[in-house]
């Protein structure tokens, strides 16, 4: 049993960690991973690391829901997880023109540029950008679909 290759966003990511709606699924997808990095399903931007930092800064400074050495120990977790990425340079030019031309931010466009330049879709648990982009070429799925498909294919 192999995960669907995909572009992994930080809103998925950080469900791993912090109790969200979808967070046993991502657990589920990310024990997979965890046996099987070797057939390295996902990619990410570099962006990737500090956007999911900044989500767990703001749990604990904004929000005051979390822990500081907690946030601090989940960043470690992701980072030894080794999740291979991409450099935002070679992302840049398409994701300014994503993000004008759908009015996103060139964030959330670098992952949807390296979904595109991949081949493979983006899961995402940005229920706003998935509706931004729908009816556009680019390849977005949900959590909830990425688990029917992983099941459906098993």
């Amino acid at each position: 049993m192999s995960l669907p290759s995909c572009i992994l966003d930080a809103s998925v990511a950080v469900k791993l960690f912090l109790q969200e709606p979808f967070t046993p699924e991502v657990t589920l997808i990310f024990s997979e991973y965890i046996a099987h990095p070797e057939l390295e399903p996902f990619v990410v931007p570099d962006l990737f690391y500090i956007e999911c930092a900044n989500i767990l800064w703001k749990r604990v400074t904004r929000l005051k829901n979390l822990d500081a050495n907690l946030a601090r120990r989940h960043i470690a977790d992701l980072r030894n997880l080794h999740i291979p990425s991409v450099g935002m340079a070679t992302l840049s030019e398409r994701a300014v023109e994503i993000g004008m031309v759908y009015d996103i931010t060139a964030y959330d466009a670098s992952y949807v540029a390296l979904s595109e330049a991949r081949g493979v879709p983006l899961l995402t648990g940005d229920e706003r950008l998935i509706q931004k982009l729908r009816g556009s070429p680019f390849d977005l799925v949900s959590i909830a679909d990425y688990m029917t498909s992983f099941f459906v294919a098993s």
